[in-house]
């Protein structure tokens, strides 16, 4: 059997990826490790979801989030996001 199975790549469709995230779910924003400093994790809300196509024709997800301080959402791509997971000792 060879690397690639054809049988198999010929099964999986193209751009039928699902959105890590949902509406509704608690997001922050990922850290950049090569920042001068770092962001504050301030919790934001996921209000929308959509695609966008890049120069090359991939379709990438965004993500409208309403940050904890702000009225206005901002758009997002979904590698620059991370879920907020409530640890037991801070549900209580």
């Amino acid at each position: 059997m060879s690397q690639h199975d054809p049988v198999v790549e010929a099964k999986i469709k193209r751009g039928s990826g699902k959105p890590k995230y949902q509406i509704g779910d608690v997001v922050f924003r990922a850290t950049r490790p090569f920042a001068r400093y770092h962001d504050e994790e301030e919790p934001g809300r996921v209000i929308s979801v959509y695609t966008k196509r890049n120069e090359r024709g991939a379709y990438y997800f965004y993500y409208d989030v309403l940050w904890g301080s702000s009225r206005r959402p901002s758009t997002h791509a979904q590698h620059r996001l991370k879920l907020m997971t409530i640890s037991p000792s801070q549900e209580k």
